[in-house]
């Protein structure tokens, strides 16, 4: 899913540099001259008066304000966001050497990361919570430990630890138990400490959203067909933005 948005946010970027080349297509090789076009529906004298340069012109200025206006409608109003931040605000997170190093066993290294989901409204929220398939997985390299301090205030159910350094974060199970709101942000919290006695090792700390595969009692079929419709809602209406935070020993 992470790279089909990254390809459409991409695609989104180009065309929005492009916007004043559409009118100069439409003009070239369409012939639409709304100038004349009005000018004939309203039998407006003085026509003769116009140059082909001013016609050209004011032509290209009325059609790349209707292509702009139908892009800014064409808006993400819904939308995934994770940040992450450390104690320092740092771009980098660094850990000291080996968590057993006396000096720094009582030190600890907190990354926050918020996560935020914004709905056009409570019937789109309701679908995307829908069978529980959306989760933010964090990535953590093999030589960092670490502990939620949240995961309480999270709830067992919310958090799904697949390994030492990989855990799944079951977006749709928290929004679940919140109110009924368009606009939904809570923190994950890890406690992350280093595992390795070498310097200058570096890593990612990576948050993405993912459409998991949920077992119950709908059909495999039925869950798949599902799980497509999400992605292409998330892939048609969603902003999707996510983490890949620095991390390394000093």
């Amino acid at each position: 899913m992470n790279k089909a948005i990254k390809a459409r946010n991409l695609i989104v970027t180009i065309l929005k540099i492009l916007l004043p080349v559409y009118s100069i297509i439409l003009v070239c090789f369409f012939n639409i001259m709304p100038v004349t076009f009005m000018m004939n529906l309203l039998n407006i004298k003085g026509k003769s008066n116009i140059t082909p340069a001013i016609e050209v012109t004011a032509t290209t200025v009325i059609l790349s304000a209707i292509v702009s206006l139908i892009f800014n409608k064409i808006s993400f109003k819904n939308s995934f966001l994770v940040q992450a931040y450390d104690n320092f605000m740092d771009d980098e997170l660094t850990l000291p050497l080996g968590m057993y190093e006396s000096e720094y066993l009582n030190q600890k290294y907190k990354l926050y990361i918020k996560v935020e989901s914004k709905y056009s409204s409570l019937f789109m929220r309701k679908f995307m919570e829908s069978r529980d398939c959306l989760v933010l997985r964090v990535c953590l390299p093999n030589w960092v430990s670490y502990e939620i301090e949240n995961k309480d205030d999270l709830g067992e159910d919310v958090v799904t630890e697949k390994s030492n350094q990989i855990v799944d974060i079951n977006i749709s199970k928290y929004m679940g138990d919140v109110c009924a709101q368009k606009e939904i942000s809570f923190p994950i919290i890890l406690e992350l400490m280093s595992n390795s006695l070498e310097t200058r090792i570096g890593g990612q700390v990576i948050a993405k959203y993912y459409l998991v595969k949920k077992d119950g009692t709908y059909s495999k079929v039925y869950s798949f067909i599902f799980r497509i419709i999400q992605f292409i809602v998330i892939f048609l209406k969603f902003d999707v933005k996510w983490v890949d935070k620095k991390i390394s020993t000093k």
